[in-house]
């Protein structure tokens, strides 16, 4: 298995992204929040990198799941992923087509995949957005593409993956530390949950390390891009967490908190845990006493 990049750049893929690059493939991993109204199976035919497949982060999902997002066993995930042209061998690359972000879902497949053992996976920097800024061809099409089936061996890396018995274990045990990715609005309550009818609030012990304060903003040299690994260590830092020691993240229904996954990849941190679940599951399944509950309509504005 070869060794690669977590972030590769547009000029990058750009310079090597041909018919004849048979190891590598391009996947879009466009995701929207469903009350975004956006549909990222349309966006794509719209317009996506030339020799892209789509990697639906709904259809790739344990089905029957009463949570958004859950991890698929490895026996489905293989299938999903081999249907794509994706054997073991292969150096995999995913973008996103988010309007104001450079990324954003792309990262939850990245981990989807490090998840599942390939570790030869690497997010676009500044996503399709970029790309598209940058003068890089885009292609669209409605009409599926004829790619070769591979075989695809996935192997569960436990270490990786966080489930809500973990997260209540470590209100005693404080073995891991936790951060959320989610807004600091939301993690305070003073909004609510995009999902309705979920508990405003957040798990107690737990740090607020948005995930757009990871990011560059728009009016910055680095526009979209992901901030340097020193100006990520110092965010973390701040935000109380300390990167040589075990760390869990987490966010809304597991898309956001594989953001602070890849960002602690950067800095050198390559073992931090996601909980699958987020605060979906969390506020759904924890008691009272397991939760700081928040009132959106009490919370103060300071």
């Amino acid at each position: 298995m070869q060794r690669v990049s977590a972030l590769v750049s547009c000029e990058w893929l750009s310079r090597i992204l041909s018919p004849q690059t048979q190891y590598l493939r391009v996947l879009d991993g466009t995701w929207y929040m469903p009350s975004s109204g956006m549909d990222p199976k349309a966006e794509f035919a719209k317009k996506h990198i030339p020799g892209a497949e789509q990697f639906s982060i709904d259809d790739c999902t344990l089905p029957h799941s009463p949570f958004s997002n859950t991890l698929p066993t490895p026996e489905f995930f293989a299938e999903y992923v081999g249907e794509r042209g994706i054997c073991n061998n292969t150096h995999v690359v995913v973008y996103d087509n988010h309007p104001q972000l450079g990324v954003f879902s792309a990262a939850r497949v990245w981990w989807l995949f490090r998840v599942f053992g390939h570790n030869a996976v690497s997010v676009l920097d500044g996503g399709l957005p970029l790309w598209e800024k940058a003068g890089h061809p885009l292609c669209s099409s409605t009409a599926p593409s004829e790619v070769e089936k591979q075989e695809f061996k996935a192997e569960l890396q436990p270490n990786l993956v966080k489930r809500f018995s973990d997260m209540t274990g470590n209100l005693n045990t404080n073995k891991f530390q936790v951060m959320d990715a989610r807004s600091k609005a939301r993690f305070l309550g003073k909004v609510p949950e995009p999902r309705e009818g979920l508990t405003c609030g957040h798990m107690p012990g737990s740090a607020n390390v948005p995930f757009s304060t990871l990011l560059n903003d728009d009016d910055s040299e680095r526009a979209r891009l992901m901030k340097s690994p020193e100006e990520l260590v110092k965010i973390f830092a701040d935000s109380g967490i300390d990167l040589s020691g075990p760390v869990t993240a987490t966010c809304g229904s597991g898309v956001t908190a594989c953001i602070l996954a890849l960002a602690a990849h950067q800095t050198g941190k390559k073992d931090v845990g996601v909980y699958d679940g987020s605060w979906e599951e969390y506020a759904q399944k924890a008691t009272e006493d397991q939760m700081v509950v928040c009132n959106p309509e009490t919370a103060s504005a300071g």
